[in-house]
């Protein structure tokens, strides 16, 4: 990345967070400080990983989550299609097609990357790198971590939405 003048280095959300801590008046440590953060990224990416896992069912890997995940936004800020039939033929042809070749831009390989990263974070000694370094993480995970619990949520709310079904069909015989 190309820092521009003027450029914030960390996040506004990151040094919100950061004074918080600083706010409750304990005294902080660069290393405490390089820990807490890798702490905390590692703990958000096995959280995602897991999610990714939770959804993933065989066949389906948590690679093929993400994927999907990636792939939807991708596919519905390109593609708008009429609600007629034709529009519904338009939309899974094009689906089908562009499914095929699309090669996301985070796999599970990438957020384990991220995760041993966020590791040795834990062991940077100046505090402008800790920060810098912790920025740039989380920076590349928010935006596939947000999808993922959304993913999750949304898996979670279609698994009672069919249990509630089938409670249904039971009264009703």
């Amino acid at each position: 990345m190309v820092w521009r003048l003027g450029q914030p280095l960390v996040d506004k959300a990151v040094l919100e967070q950061l004074s918080d801590k600083f706010l409750e008046g304990k005294l902080c440590t660069i290393s405490d400080l390089a820990r807490t953060l890798s702490d905390d990224l590692v703990t958000r990416l096995d959280g995602g990983l897991e999610a990714l896992s939770y959804i993933a069912e065989n066949p389906r890997t948590s690679d093929d989550v993400l994927k999907h995940i990636q792939f939807y936004d991708k596919f519905w800020s390109e593609y708008t299609f009429p609600q007629t039939e034709e529009g519904a033929r338009q939309y899974f042809q094009a689906w089908e097609i562009e499914y095929r070749s699309y090669a996301p831009s985070v796999t599970v390989a990438r957020m384990e990357r991220w995760r041993e990263r966020s590791i040795s974070l834990a062991s940077e000694t100046s505090l402008s790198m800790i920060v810098f370094k912790f920025d740039q993480l989380d920076l590349e995970f928010l935006p596939v971590k947000d999808k993922i619990i959304e993913a999750a949520v949304a898996y979670d709310m279609a698994i009672d939405q069919q249990v509630q079904r089938m409670k249904e069909e039971r009264r009703e015989r």
